[in-house]
């Protein structure tokens, strides 16, 4: 199997602003920990954090693409341009669509949100610079990234609150073991931010001190910073002669499945995550020299990492020293997973364990909790916790290049769909949304707004909330996550995949969403704004966590198998499908259930109608008179699982996953290059890696706006022309019934194929409510059409050049 090594690393925070400063001082037992004073309408508030001091660099990337300068942007580029530095990298000799990209974060852009947002409320919607919009979007900071550095595969980014960025470290090592990538440049990145300190002030989790780990603390320190290593496919790094300075042996994922916002005070979910990530390694548990622990200063998190600790090492818990860096950085949010697993990294090295700074108890413990001073110790193997609201928990296993293992082989499975649900614009469920298609019914609806130029949004029906989810849950949560959590509970019934307590860690949920709760965010930042920090409600801050959802879901449903949430603007559907089918093959999981779940409210429609994205006549797609996007609501969901695992439970099985692909462009922010190059690549390569001899019908990627329009015709021509799609291809789009469902919009096109599937009928795209582009008019149809169809492709693309293709096989 493919093994994958880290070759370059970069590391910012308030330590250091670069990795040399960083090593120093955290194994010399430092602390960046100081005062910094959050201004509020209803007085200032005093907050003990981590921030990077003297932070003047501005790098010449915001001047180059017109836009305004964003700190948390700043410190990615900075952490990024080290860390491919260090690794004497010469990308531009690599096959750029072999580069990937992929980021953990939970704020991204926020503080340039919360500057259009401030401009809106206190001068005007008129006198807000939509320009602070284009770094706004959670993708916006993988779409720097890539830009500057020239990488056109995959990028992507995992929203799990605190675990985010361990994750990412993970699903960039499963980009590579498919054999879809080289070399991937992974990290997180999150900056301090009012929202975060109004929020967790409001959970009363703030420590006001110096916060203390494993020791006698009151809380965490929030903190800010980026880190990002290079992971590369161990034969190609050994071929450049690369310096290889760990390996990533395995990881594992798990879902508390118990509360929003408290872990499991058992260890529950953190043990299986550790579990796992031993048992995927092929590593055994007395190889573990040191565990980096999540270690945030709450007595909840703290107590519960402990009892984990236990469970997994048992009596040899004395032996295997367990340390926090959070006293000396604070708590870097989305950052923190790779924060410790760079730090993990040089211990591994230089052969010293990293102190849990400001210990003070006199407690005995018979775990060797490192207080205050490093320790030497010559490390093999290494575990990095990070665990996060929703019951998200992420461990990564690192070691040496010579560490003695014994992991599984690797064996490709079939995945196969074996359940669907949806929940929104064009019906509450399948049923209806299957009458939808066949009646070829319009679902847009006109809309008045005093300001805005848009005039059309997406419809949906009245829906009873109650068949789908607990009413103890119903009252607690927002918009986005009914409808995520009504399309699932949907897919999961449909699948007849009965969760017991025997399956119930063999099951995962793996979501995506364009923009998340943003209904809720901004309603909390409205509130600090107007009211102050002290206004923020315990019940609030929950909710603005873009995982929150799936967490939810996993409450009510009892599912503890592995769970992430992935954003990659409206290609977040069919990127978080493909990692889910990686999942899958990885053995971590035999089925997990894939959501998508986008809301359609005024916040959201202010945004894109300022950007100019939103049709101000009649939204056409595909169309000469194209001028944007009408979006809409919705919630699509799937049940993927292993063919084996399908058909030993007599499962109905509806289609299986052939091949996938994932590319990006490097053209411009907030839109993509019209050429139709780099969707073009992601088509061939998805068609390549299915191995399929025809593909019956193509689902587009079209979303009415005139760049992303005219990259889906040229790409389509040119796949005709060069042969890797037929002459006599039809191609299908419910996008003029649906409008666009953001990150969504991908998952309503699949449930288009899976439709096709059922009725071998390709749904018609009527000339006299769309009139299409005459270029490609002849490859649709007017009325539904008959025809026997074997195959689907599908294909998406985001705002900001990500795009990803998948090849199904009816069953």
């Amino acid at each position: 199997m493919k093994r994958i090594v880290v070759t370059g690393y970069g590391i910012v925070n308030a330590l250091g602003k670069n990795k040399v400063e960083v090593e120093k001082n955290i194994f010399d037992g430092k602390s960046g920990v100081g005062t910094k004073i959050f201004p509020s309408v209803d007085g200032d508030y005093r907050g003990t954090v981590g921030e990077i001091k003297d932070l003047t660099e501005i790098d010449p990337f915001f001047e180059e693409n017109k836009i305004p300068y964003d700190r948390c942007a700043q410190i990615a580029i900075m952490a990024a341009k080290e860390c491919l530095e260090h690794s004497k990298i010469q990308t531009e000799s690599e096959d750029p669509y072999r580069q990937g990209v992929a980021i953990g974060t939970s704020l991204g852009g926020m503080l340039s949100g919360q500057t259009f947002h401030r401009q809106w409320l206190l001068d005007g919607l008129e006198h807000a610079k939509e320009d602070y919009l284009y770094l706004y979007p959670l993708h916006s900071m993988v779409d720097v990234i890539s830009k500057k550095f020239h990488m056109k595969g995959v990028k992507n980014v995992i929203s799990t609150a605190c675990a985010a960025s361990g994750n990412i470290v993970g699903y960039g090592s499963d980009m590579i073991k498919s054999g879809k990538h080289d070399i991937m440049l992974v990290g997180g990145v999150d900056p301090l931010c009012v929202f975060s300190f109004a929020g967790f002030t409001s959970l009363k989790a703030l420590d006001p001190e110096p916060c203390k780990p494993y020791s006698a603390s009151n809380g965490i320190n929030l903190g800010e910073g980026a880190a990002f290593l290079l992971l590369e496919d161990y034969e190609h790094a050994k071929k450049r002669g690369a310096a290889i300075y760990a390996e990533i042996l395995g990881y594992g994922l798990s879902a508390d499945a118990y509360h929003p916002t408290a872990p499991d005070l058992g260890g529950g979910g953190a043990s299986r995550a550790m579990e796992t990530a031993i048992k995927l390694s092929g590593i055994q548990k007395e190889t573990v020299s040191y565990v980096n622990g999540h270690g945030t200063g709450t007595t909840a998190n703290d107590k519960a990492e402990r009892s984990a600790f236990k469970t997994v090492f048992g009596d040899n818990i004395s032996e295997i020293p367990l340390s926090s860096i959070k006293g000396a950085i604070g708590h870097c949010l989305g950052a923190a997973g790779a924060e410790e697993c760079v730090v993990s990294i040089m211990a591994l090295n230089n052969g010293l364990i990293p102190p849990t700074v400001n210990f003070e108890s006199d407690m005995e413990s018979p775990i060797n909790l490192v207080p205050n001073t490093a320790q030497k110790h010559d490390c093999d193997a290494i575990l990095s916790n990070s665990f996060a609201f929703g019951g998200n928990n992420c461990c990564l296993a690192l070691g040496r290049e010579t560490t003695i293992r014994n992991p599984q082989p690797s064996n490709t499975k079939n995945i196969v769909i074996t359940g669907m649900g949806c929940c929104g614009v064009g019906g509450e469920n399948i049923e209806s949304l299957w009458n939808t298609f066949s009646s070829r019914s319009v679902h847009i609806s006109h809309f008045k707004h005093k300001t805005l130029k848009c005039i059309q949004i997406g419809s949906i029906p009245d829906v009873n909330w109650k068949k789908y989810i607990p009413g103890k849950i119903i009252r607690r949560i927002d918009e986005v996550t009914k409808l995520a959590m009504a399309a699932g509970k949907q897919a999961l019934d449909h699948s007849k995949l009965v969760v017991t307590k025997n399956n119930t860690e063999r099951i995962g949920v793996i979501y995506a969403t364009g923009t998340g709760p943003l209904g809720t965010i901004v309603n909390i930042d409205q509130s600090i704004v107007k009211n102050g920090i002290g206004s923020i409600s315990l019940s609030d801050f929950p909710n603005s966590v873009i995982n929150a959802a799936p967490g939810n879901f996993c409450i009510a449903n009892m599912l503890k198998g592995p769970t992430s949430t992935l954003s990659a603007g409206s290609a977040s559907y069919l990127t978080a499908f493909n990692y889910a089918a990686e999942l899958l093959n990885s053995g971590m999981a035999d089925a997990i259930l894939m959501v998508g779940a986008d809301e359609c409210n005024e916040p959201m429609i202010i945004g894109y109608d300022k950007l100019h994205l939103l049709s101000r006549t009649k939204f056409s797609p595909v169309s000469k008179t194209a001028d944007g996007m009408a979006l809409s609501p919705g919630a699509v969901a799937v049940m993927l699982e292993t063919e084996e695992h399908a058909i030993n439970r007599n499962a109905n099985i509806y289609a299986s996953v052939k091949g996938y692909a994932m590319t990006s462009d490097n053209y411009r922010l907030g839109t993509v290059s019209p050429t139709g190059d780099e969707l073009y690549e992601c088509v061939k390569r998805a068609l390549s890696d299915s191995k399929s001899e025809k593909i019956d019908l193509y689902i587009n990627a079209a979303m009415g706006i005139q760049n992303c329009d005219h990259a889906d015709i040229n790409a389509l021509k040119k796949l005709i022309a060069d042969g890797f799609l037929e002459e006599d291809i039809d191609c299908s789009m419910v996008s003029p019934l649906l409008g666009i469902v953001y990150g969504t919009n991908s998952g309503y096109g699949l449930l288009n194929a899976l439709y096709s599937f059922i009725h071998q009928e390709v749904i018609g795209v009527p000339s006299d409510v769309y009139s299409l582009d005459e270029e490609i008019s002849h490859y649709y149809n007017e009325t539904n059409k008959k025809k026997e169809i074997k195959t689907a492709c599908i294909s998406t693309m985001a705002l900001g050049g990500a795009y990803s293709s998948i090849v199904l096989e009816k069953y």
